[in-house]
């Protein structure tokens, strides 16, 4: 009943059953031989043996419990879920509820407020405006503005409570009571529930007192307990990660080295200045001064082994480059060497070795999930196929390409489609599909007729409008021309041009107030010229396309609300500045629509993307990484959320106005104004985290929290470094490659207007469909032995060297 439940091995056991003079081999409700309808609807009846009987009257009642059957094996196959679950009348409702609208929402609000009870749960009970701790208003709010504790411990009590009762749903929904133990996701689902339940409960009756709370950080399991691709990812980053070990132990041994060669060649520098003190007259004593401050400074970037070895790891990542390598270098220009070569290896060879190793070991793993997920849709179509075998009555039989002879009637599938929850776009491509065929479907047909499920979703482009007098059909071919787009597009780029060249003027420093006021007004006003331009330019457009295909294209809709959002703000404008005439000085209001004028005259230059063929396809490719990457976003989401919590319970209360007022140095926190980068609530420690993802001055963040907490607080810092900025960033890289050349490949896209169809890539296996091998029949074949409403008799015919070998390529 999960999303991603390993493929449990197959079971080999059959049921026969002997009857009158028609010999029949009736398993799991499957008509085996020939027989009448009535025969074959009886045995339908018989759907879970020893399990639960369904009582039926008639074969119409047979038959709409065998169609529920085949739509919700279908929509298995739609949506790569498992076909391993009951599939009885009842069962079958259950299931059908379970994947509704309404409980998939419950469920989908359910992970949201839990994660969402961090920003008001303690210590982010209090959350303020600023996150600055040196602001007056942000101690002001924090003594003022507190949840009370019983608030979010109810709000979690029901989150817990509705996991529950899903968790007992996917229990219930297995083939038997024993499967529960082998879904390893299923027992920690209830394991989790039942720990954080516990530990709140605790955490209540103990008047909520204490702050450690490990629970908090197993709340992202329940996002990724619902996600099919976020489990798949996280598995392929599971098996990936001891792959690369090799590289980033090289890249450990490396580091080492170099940490060890630094600490030796600043030794000497040291007993230079030593000896220098101590022969040099009273003459040099400003230069020894100079030289013994300098000196000094590059002596206590590498005082111990650890300090040594954290600067050259943020040397690394470039973080501190030059301000590490400089002070070496003033001293002497040979230093310069040593750093380069180090740079040169570590950066450029190592890390992008490390890159392409992650890149390839990742896109292996995450392409053997994608082969699992499309034998799963195929299982789904054959469990399908199986399921409407009964319908049929002894007819003739069409030719197959292999031994199978069992067909289905085409009414049936027909009745199937009826029956399935897709969307109108893909049932209609369905339909199209069987619509050319003849009575009877095998198992090849009917498999061919659902292989529209892994295309690409096509989006066809209306015609536009015809006219006949000859003056309007040619304003209508100089209006939808190339270069009155362009013409279009070279207004708006001078149009902003104009904006940039005035804002500059209008923030000259020797200017008052009242003064850039002014030119921001007069900008103001010049841009109305081109507001009424925009207004024609696009009431053309909608006349000589006609209303369905200016609706479909996404540029002219995009553009056209940009427009009536700027006559909105125009008119708003003239409106307020006639009000405010006759008064002295600005007005915030007019300031404010002038400011938002010009963001939206800012965004139309994107105008020009669509049009060149290079730019049109890296814009394709964002739009097809941000309609796919949802389960990248929430691994990214995860990893975020436990080292939030994790710095919460670590770091929470170490940065404060008394710890910053002891850093006098001049990279420290408080000389680079980092008052508001801090572990001191939920929001402040993703913000925290993001700054060290970017890698930018992240060891002064790190250092700052090291001094507070001690030494070994580092090693949080540089796991985040590892876990986000290699592992996951790596992830996003190979992710964006594989999008960008499955766009460059199709080739589907045209910067011509009156391009007929665009395709939208809105499922990410297909980004590796090309690189999957179908699934072979007798393989389907032996995995549906294990469905217990299912057995089908032509898997008898593979061998158990067959069977084993396919076992493990399942497993």
């Amino acid at each position: 009943a999960g999303h991603d439940k390993r493929l449990q091995p197959f079971i080999y056991a059959m049921r026969t059953s002997s009857t009158r003079d028609t010999h029949r081999n009736a398993v799991g409700g499957v008509c085996i031989n020939d027989a009448s309808h009535e025969e074959c609807s009886a045995q339908c009846a018989w759907i879970d043996p020893g399990v639960e009987s369904l009582e039926t009257e008639n074969a119409n009642t047979v038959d709409e419990i065998t169609m529920c059957q085949a739509a919700v094996y279908i929509e298995d196959a739609v949506h790569y879920r498992s076909v391993f679950h009951r599939a009885s009348y009842r069962m079958i409702r259950l299931y059908s509820f379970y994947y509704s609208p309404f409980w998939q929402w419950t469920i989908g609000a359910a992970i949201a407020v839990i994660h969402l009870l961090a920003f008001i749960e303690y210590p982010s009970s209090s959350l303020s405006a600023t996150a600055d701790i040196s602001s007056p208003s942000y101690n002001l709010t924090r003594q003022r503005n507190q949840v009370p504790c019983w608030v979010p411990s109810f709000l979690e009590f029901v989150c817990l409570a509705v996991f529950f009762v899903d968790a007992v749903f996917k229990s219930v929904l297995l083939q038997s009571e024993q499967d529960v133990l082998k879904q390893p996701w299923l027992v920690a689902y209830f394991v989790i529930v039942s720990l954080s339940a516990t530990m709140s409960l605790a955490f209540v009756f103990s008047g909520c007192g204490g702050f450690f709370h490990v629970h908090r950080a197993l709340r992202p399991f329940f996002l990724v307990q619902n996600s099919s691709m976020m489990k798949k990812t996280i598995k392929c980053l599971h098996r990936t990660v001891p792959q690369v070990l090799t590289v980033l132990i090289l890249i450990a041994v490396y580091l080492l080295i170099f940490t060890l060669i630094a600490m030796c060649i600043v030794q000497p520098i040291d007993l230079a200045l030593d000896r220098a003190n101590d022969t040099d007259g009273g003459d040099a004593a400003p230069d020894k001064a100079d030289n013994k401050t300098a000196i000094v400074s590059i002596s206590s970037e590498f005082s111990s082994f650890p300090q040594s070895l954290f600067n050259m790891l943020v040397l690394l990542t470039t973080a501190n480059n030059p301000d590490i390598t400089v002070r070496s270098y003033n001293f002497n220009r040979l230093y310069s060497l040593f750093f380069m070569a180090y740079l040169f290896i570590g950066l450029f060879c190592f890390m992008n070795m490390l890159t392409a190793v992650f890149y390839n070991q990742f896109r292996g793993y995450l392409t053997g999930a994608m082969q699992t997920r499309l034998f799963r849709r195929r299982l789904g179509v054959l469990a399908a196929f199986q399921v409407l075998h009964c319908c049929g009555g002894p007819q003739q039989r069409p030719m197959c390409e292999h031994q199978d002879v069992r067909t289905v009637p085409l009414a049936c599938v027909v009745a199937l489609l009826n029956k399935l929850r897709l969307p109108d776009w893909r049932l209609a491509i369905l339909r199209e599909n069987f619509a050319g065929h003849g009575p009877l479907l095998c198992f090849d047909d009917f498999k061919r007729g659902f292989a529209a499920l892994d295309f690409p979703r096509t989006k066809s482009v209306p015609r536009m409008k015809q006219l006949s007098w000859p003056p309007a059909k040619l304003l209508q071919r100089i209006v939808v021309h190339k270069y009155f787009s362009w013409f279009s597009i070279f207004i708006c780029a001078a149009n902003t041009v104009g904006i940039a060249v005035s804002m500059h003027l209008a923030f000259d420093p020797v200017a008052t107030r009242f003064d850039r006021f002014q030119a921001e007004h007069q900008v103001m006003i010049a841009n109305y010229a081109f507001v009424v331009f925009y207004t024609v330019e696009h009431l053309l457009l909608l006349w000589a396309l006609g209303w369905p295909y200016f609706s479909r294209q996404r540029e002219h809709t995009f553009y056209g609300v940009c427009t009536l959002l700027l006559l909105g703000l125009s008119a708003a404008y003239l409106v307020l500045h006639r009000a405010n005439f006759n008064t002295e000085g600005e007005s915030p209001a007019l300031r404010l629509l002038m400011r938002l004028a010009n963001i939206i005259i800012s965004l139309r230059v994107l105008r020009i993307v669509p049009r060149l063929k290079s730019t049109k396809i890296v814009w394709d490719s964002m739009r097809d990484i941000l309609a796919n990457l949802r389960f990248f976003l929430g691994v990214l989401a995860v990893a975020y959320y436990v080292f939030a919590v994790i710095g919460l319970q670590l770091f929470s209360g170490l940065i404060t106005l008394e710890a910053l007022a002891n850093q006098t140095a001049c990279d420290s926190y408080a000389h680079l104004d980092y008052a508001s980068l801090h572990f001191n609530d939920f929001a402040a420690a993703i913000v925290v985290l993001w700054d060290l993802m970017i890698v930018n001055n992240w060891h002064v963040i790190a250092n700052a929290f090291a001094t507070a907490a001690g030494q070994a607080a580092r090693i949080y810092f540089v796991i985040w470094w590892l876990v986000s900025a290699i592992i996951i960033m790596n992830t996003f890289t190979a992710l964006i490659l594989d999008i960008y050349f499955l766009r460059l490949s199709t080739k589907t896209t045209s910067p011509n207007p009156a391009t007929p169809a665009f395709v939208q890539f809105d499922d990410f296996a297909q980004v590796f469909r090309e690189h999957l091998v179908e699934p072979d029949y007798h393989q389907l074949m032996l995995a549906a032995r294990h469905i217990r409403w299912l057995a089908p008799e032509s898997a008898a015919s593979a061998t158990a060297a067959e069977a084993e070998a396919i076992d493990d390529e399942v497993a």
